[in-house]
């Protein structure tokens, strides 16, 4: 049961890890898509493609830093804690019990801002779809 809530946590960390790198590299992505759409426009902020460009960008810069944020997450139990448990029973089995159930509270508790932090990384997807037609609109409306 220990090893079980364990790997789910070691689990949890490499998604949150991965998400984090994804989120950096969109927001490159977002940069060059910006940096197009402005040139392609011929650098003028006279056509609205532009302005959406831009918004579009702030918005993917706003949802990245979401996911880039150092929420607070649990992937391991202090030596404070265990020691807590310990206090209340000698029983190992119940000790290891406790311990799994401490595991599964932690991974709860983290499911949840995964959960937003990935919805955030969905939305700064989304505002480079707009972006990346914002800068065919700009190429092809002159």
């Amino acid at each position: 049961m220990v090893d079980e809530s364990r790997r789910s946590l070691d689990n949890q960390r490499s998604d949150l890890n991965n998400l984090r790198q994804r989120g950096s590299g969109l927001l490159g992505v977002s940069s060059v898509a910006l940096a197009l759409a402005t040139a392609v426009g011929g650098g003028s902020l006279e056509r609205p493609w532009a302005f959406i460009a831009i918004g579009a960008f702030g918005i993917a810069v706003l949802c990245v830093g979401l996911v880039l944020w150092p929420w607070t997450f649990t992937f391991e139990m202090n030596a404070i804690a265990m020691d807590a448990i310990r206090s209340t029973t000698q029983d190992t089995p119940h000790f290891l019990r406790s311990v799994g159930h401490a595991h599964a509270g932690y991974r709860l508790s983290n499911v949840a801002k995964l959960k937003w932090m990935n919805r955030a990384y969905a939305a700064a997807i989304a505002a480079l779809g707009i972006q990346v037609l914002a800068l065919g609109l700009s190429a092809v409306i002159r």
